[in-house]
């Protein structure tokens, strides 16, 4: 397997292209307890699904959702098809918070 630097820095734009395998975040995934959205590009070049596939199984509580005609910045290129996807998150996180 591919070696990457140790050296690496939060907000070294490098990171981003690291495969989740090859970095410990495995282990910080498993540490999420609350409900989490991933919300991925389907055409995303730098960050693969299958490492948001696997973030989604190791992450108790999240829901993984693939925005169409997207690619790393969802956002941005189907911004419509986004906002859909969040605002039922917010709607779900807040009537679960309305039960509690």
């Amino acid at each position: 397997p591919t070696k990457y630097p140790q050296t690496l820095r939060r907000g070294d734009s490098r990171i981003a292209r690291i495969p989740i395998h090859f970095t410990n975040l495995k282990k910080e995934c498993r540490k999420i307890k609350c409900p989490t959205l991933l919300i991925w590009g389907v055409y995303d070049k730098e960050t693969r699904i299958q490492d948001g596939m696997l973030m989604n199984k190791l992450i108790k509580s999240s829901s993984l959702v693939k925005i169409s005609y997207a690619g790393h910045f969802p956002f941005l290129e189907n911004k419509a098809q986004y906002l859909t996807v969040l605002n039922h998150f917010y709607h779900y996180i807040m009537g679960e918070l309305l039960l509690t």
